[in-house]
């Protein structure tokens, strides 16, 4: 190779979804400079995202991998650990075989890069894109562990940083690079009409969504019993449940779906299923608010990011990444966690308060071009690159 080729990267991805960090990845490698940079990655199987990573010339290889769950069976644990020495090989291996100068490993749960750097001999950047709220003496393990075997930490908020903060104090190999937000997005246009005609909606809706895997912890349900507490005073409201089911929670859309029979809001409420990439971002353009409920804290939240670039006014839950950029009364709302009352009081000042959230929109918009550039991200993650590579040289 050429003093003035493009070094290689190898990114490790335990998963083959469509989740945040797996599109923050996509976005990160689409960003790369193709002169300085080129990409490798490594996941466990097929899936949606892999032709979009061959199109932003990424080269795709399949290795078995498995992301470790929190199990008290020590015979679970051996398993994973002749996991990650068997995966790591052969992770190992491929950075020989591709030229890689350094391992970039996609998650936190993820101890196959780790693993993969130490036995080639190369440096590691460890992106964390979690905030692990269970299993104290295990989340400390993954703590130290990602502490001593990374070069850098890659934190995509404040929050996430601080996991690793000792006596108030975060670590100078930790930094902070936001996820980032797609140009496209601050370009999209509304297409309401278009909205309203496909779900059948009346043409004086007020439009709500929520967008994301129907995992429990995201807080579907409490977007729910919000919109049930304010059928009286918006009866227009319809609100737009936007993603599916995920491994492990089957039927968790069935217990929705109950629930909206329950709480006597079937007709206000939409299931859209799946829908494609690129129906989604025109979705959120469209509506008048988007909620984000999630029960746990965030690490950064990509689909406020977006809505926040898409100009729609957005309502989170005060925990996590979130509070960082959603700031009330400036870019956005924030209600309690697990509460669907403070939930439906926000929606509403949102919705009864137009030019108030107009006002909130645009200073989201702009915060949104200022913090989330994949552009500008993309620069300062290669800039970690660059450093790291110099020191080593």
């Amino acid at each position: 190779m050429g003093p003035d080729a493009p070094r290689t990267v190898l990114y490790v991805n335990a998963t083959s979804e469509i989740g945040g960090g797996d599109l923050c990845l996509l976005r990160t490698v689409k960003g790369l400079d193709p002169a300085r940079y080129r990409a490798v990655v490594a996941l466990p199987s097929d899936g949606p995202l892999v032709g979009d990573f061959r199109a932003a010339d990424a080269d795709v290889r399949f290795v078995e991998m498995v992301k470790p769950k929190f199990r008290w069976s020590p015979v679970y644990w051996l398993r994973v650990w002749r996991s990650m020495k068997r995966t790591g090989c052969v992770l190992a291996d491929l950075a020989r075989e591709c030229g890689a100068a350094l391992v970039h490993t996609n998650s936190l749960h993820v101890p196959y890069g780790s693993a993969a750097a130490r036995r080639a001999n190369l440096p590691h950047v460890w992106h964390v894109r979690e905030i692990p709220v269970r299993h104290g003496w295990f989340t400390r393990f993954q703590r130290r562990h990602a502490l001593a075997r990374a070069d850098r930490l890659v934190a995509m908020s404040d929050a996430v940083a601080q996991l690793f903060a000792r006596d108030g104090q975060v670590p100078t190999k930790v930094v902070r690079i936001y996820g980032d937000v797609e140009p496209h997005w601050f370009e999209i246009e509304s297409d309401r009409a278009a909205i309203l005609q496909r779900w059948n909606l009346p043409a004086d809706s007020e439009l709500a969504a929520i967008t994301c895997r129907f995992d429990p912890w995201k807080g579907l349900d409490v977007v729910m019993r919000a919109a049930a507490r304010l059928a009286l005073k918006h009866p227009r409201l319809r609100t737009l449940f936007v993603g599916g089911e995920i491994l492990g929670h089957e039927s968790y859309p069935d217990e929705l779906a109950r629930l909206a029979r329950e709480l006597g809001v079937e007709d206000r409420v939409v299931f859209t299923g799946w829908l494609a990439p690129e129906e989604i971002p025109p979705l959120v353009a469209s509506v008048d608010l988007v909620v984000h409920a999630s029960r746990w804290p965030e690490p950064f939240g990509l689909v406020i990011a977006e809505a926040m670039a898409a100009g729609t006014h957005v309502v989170a839950t005060a925990h996590g990444g979130p509070v960082e950029f959603v700031r009330p009364g400036e870019t956005g709302r924030l209600a309690e966690p697990d509460d669907p009352k403070s939930l439906a009081r926000e929606m509403d000042a949102a919705l009864s308060n137009p030019e108030t959230s107009a006002h909130m929109v645009e200073n989201a918009r702009a915060l949104a071009r200022r913090e989330f550039s994949l552009e500008e991200n993309t620069r300062k993650l290669m800039a970690v690159y660059d450093e790291i590579l110099e020191g080593r040289a």
